[in-house]
């Protein structure tokens, strides 16, 4: 059930929108090893945002998946990174992700709890 949520400055025309959100789905899905019928991504832009005192493009990413294995952080850190930096024209070091890994009884689909 992964979902990855990107939170923007930058500008991304609507137009783009669509291919950017299937690109991010089978990445999910690949680096996770999970089935992309399952993986879930957002893309919303917040003109009211700033990041080391300025408002130049930035991004907060949040990842939720069930499972997570601690020891693929750092690679998924680098390749989300490289992926929404490339993306959205942000500055890698403009970018923070959040990962989460809830417990599967707290996270339900079509009604069901995953546990």
């Amino acid at each position: 059930m992964p979902y990855f949520k990107i939170e923007t400055n930058a500008l991304l025309a609507q137009s783009e929108t669509e291919s950017v959100l299937k690109a991010l789905s089978s990445q999910i899905a690949t680096h996770l090893g999970k089935p992309e019928d399952y993986v879930m991504t957002r893309i919303e832009h917040s003109p009211a945002m700033s990041f080391a005192g300025t408002t130049e493009p930035c991004a907060f990413c949040t990842l939720v998946s069930l499972g997570l294995d601690d020891e693929k952080i750092p690679e998924l850190s680098q390749t989300l990174t490289e992926l929404v930096a490339q993306i959205l024209s942000v500055p890698a070091k403009r970018i923070y992700i959040q990962f989460e890994s809830p417990q599967r009884k707290h996270f339900a689909h079509s009604g069901k709890p995953f546990a």
